[in-house]
Parts: C-alpha cells; sequence; structure tokens
C-alpha cells in the first residue's frame, strides 16, 4: 500500500543505511486502531527488549503506541536523550506536538505531512488527469508522494512546530 511503500519502507532504508546490521521486525499491522498498536507495542518491547527505534505509520496509532510502551515502564527519554528508545511518526498533530517537545516523552520525530500542500497537489493531479497529462491508470500503478516536513524535538524549535501546525490545521497552538 501506499502508507507502507511511502512511508515505512523508505524509513527501514534510512536506518539500514546509517546501520546495516539493524534489525527489521517488520511492518505490524495496526489497522484496527490505538488499541491494538498499544498492544503490539506492549507485545513488540516484551518480547524483543533491545529494541531502540520504533516507527509508527499513523498519528492515530502513535497514541496506543506510546500507550503501550508506557504501560511497559519504557518511552522515557530524559532532557531529550534515550533511556529506553527513539520513537519516529507520521503526520504530526496537536497530539504528537505535545509528546514530539516533551524532553521526557521518546517520541521525538514526526513526519508533517501538510493537508494545504498535499490537498493541492491532488488537485493538480486531477487536472492533469482531466486534461490527458496523466493516465487514470497505470500497471503497475503508479504513486504520487507530496511534499513533507521533518518534525524533530532536536532539529525543528518549537515555535517552527507551532507555527507549522497552525498554518496547516487552522489550530491556535501556543
Amino acid at each position: 500500500t501506499e502508507v507502507k511503500s511511502g512511508r515505512t519502507d523508505p524509513f527501514v532504508k534510512g536506518v539500514l543505511s546509517v546501520d546495516p546490521k539493524a534489525k527489521d521486525l517488520g511492518c505490524l499491522d495496526a489497522s484496527k486502531g490505538a488499541d491494538a498498536a498499544k498492544q503490539i507495542a506492549l507485545d513488540l518491547v516484551t518480547q524483543h527488549p533491545e529494541v531502540n527505534l520504533i516507527y509508527s505509520e499513523a498519528s492515530n496509532l502513535t497514541v496506543g503506541t506510546m500507550a503501550g510502551l508506557t504501560q511497559a515502564g519504557r518511552g522515557k527519554m530524559k532532557d531529550g536523550k534515550p533511556l529506553t528508545e527513539i520513537v519516529a511518526s507520521v503526520d504530526f498533530d496537536e497530539v504528537e506536538m505535545k509528546s514530539v517537545y516533551d524532553p521526557n516523552s521518546s517520541l521525538k520525530l514526526s513526519m508533517g505531512l501538510p493537508p494545504i500542500e498535499t490537498a493541492r497537489g491532488r488537485i493538480d493531479l486531477i487536472m492533469d488527469i482531466k486534461n490527458g497529462k496523466t493516465a487514470k491508470t497505470t500497471q503497475p500503478a503508479k504513486e504520487f508522494f507530496y511534499k513533507a516536513y521533518n518534525i524533530s524535538f532536536w532539529t525543528m524549535p518549537r515555535a517552527d512546530a507551532v507555527k507549522w501546525l497552525n498554518a496547516q490545521f487552522g489550530t491556535n497552538v501556543k
């Protein structure tokens, strides 16, 4: 799916490019939501206590992932330094913002998907299809990806993340 090929696979590829010996435990199915993600995270760190990097495919699942880690006594940092693991997510919303910029939470990165730019890209794609510039269907299917932002505790000041979040989602985060 586009989520796996556009999010998870590139993340794994990036990790392995830095540490070719890193063990990929696979993409675990949390499609049933936050409760499933919580149980998966709990089982994962119980069966593999050596896990030190977790990738969550979407903000709604990250809530469960972090709850599972907390229940297992994990998900901790001290002043932005990992005590247990680093968690990376996708979407970046108000809920993730609180954890990403909490120096004691292990959620420290999120691929911010901008709804405004994504919507514009999709409208452009629809018009390209209408105008014959892009085929309606292709075999194999062609995926289209739009800009994403690296929201990071370590590299993006909180004020910049607040500005981005408010502009993209119409929120009033302070």
